[in-house]
């Protein structure tokens, strides 16, 4: 009798834990996660969002198409300056020289072949006024006499970008002298010059501008010689 009512006793509490039994399988990983959203062993793991360091490459560097001396020049320039005049005459071998105030007028043409360099052709003036030439036979009137030099010249800039700039020119040179017959000469001659332009626009510049010049010119009647050293304002395209 004592066992029976032993084991009527314990009937409650083994129900009890074949209910709880079931209650702490259903909490666990597996019942969480159903088979069929575990998914297989065989299966990759799926990826999130990745991070990219990829760099583009660099753009190419802007090439300046203004404010750069390239391409076509034309450049004009006025300059006062001094003359130096030394003439000959064949008729009585006399010799007369002088200085006077001289003006200058300039015009060069051409084009660059590689960017800060020009190339072209070059018209240079010289006037000089009021002239006084004294020789060993006396003075001559005071007189006014024009030369010229046109010919290839050459104009670099070491710094395309920036104004300064030195050149030559050679060509052919000729003279003549008011009031004195049969004063035409032709020959040869040369200039050198260097400056310095400023950007006032795109392809415009202005500056100053060194140049001394020098010709040796003949004639039927004369002799003469001149030399010439001035500074002007420039305008340049360029």
């Amino acid at each position: 009798m004592r066992k029976q009512l032993a084991v009527l006793t314990a009937l409650p509490g083994l129900a009890l834990l074949t209910v709880s039994v079931p209650s702490f399988a259903d909490s666990s990983p597996a019942a969480a996660n159903p088979p069929e959203a575990q998914g297989t062993g065989s299966e990759a793991p799926e990826e999130g969002p990745r991070m990219h360091f990829d760099v583009a490459p660099p753009a190419p560097p802007l090439q300046r198409t203004a404010f750069v001396h390239e391409g076509f020049y034309f450049r004009l320039q006025v300059a006062p300056g001094v003359l130096f005049s030394q003439l000959t005459d064949k008729r009585t071998n006399a010799g007369y020289g002088g200085t006077g105030f001289a003006f200058a007028g300039d015009l060069l043409v051409g084009g660059s072949p590689a960017p800060g360099i020009a190339f072209g052709g070059a018209l240079l003036t010289n006037t000089g006024f009021g002239l006084t030439l004294d020789g060993d036979q006396g003075a001559l009137p005071s007189m006014t006499q024009f030369h010229f030099i046109a010919g290839p010249f050459f104009d670099a800039f070491p710094n395309n970008q920036k104004g300064f700039h030195l050149g030559a020119a050679v060509g052919v040179a000729g003279t003549s002298l008011e009031n004195v017959q049969g004063s035409f000469a032709v020959g040869g001659g040369g200039a050198a010059f260097l400056g310095y332009d400023l950007w006032v626009a795109p392809e415009w510049s202005a500056g100053f501008e060194l140049r001394g010049s020098g010709a040796y010119m003949g004639g039927d009647q004369l002799e003469s010689s001149a030399f010439a050293l001035n500074l002007g304002i420039t305008v340049l395209n360029h």
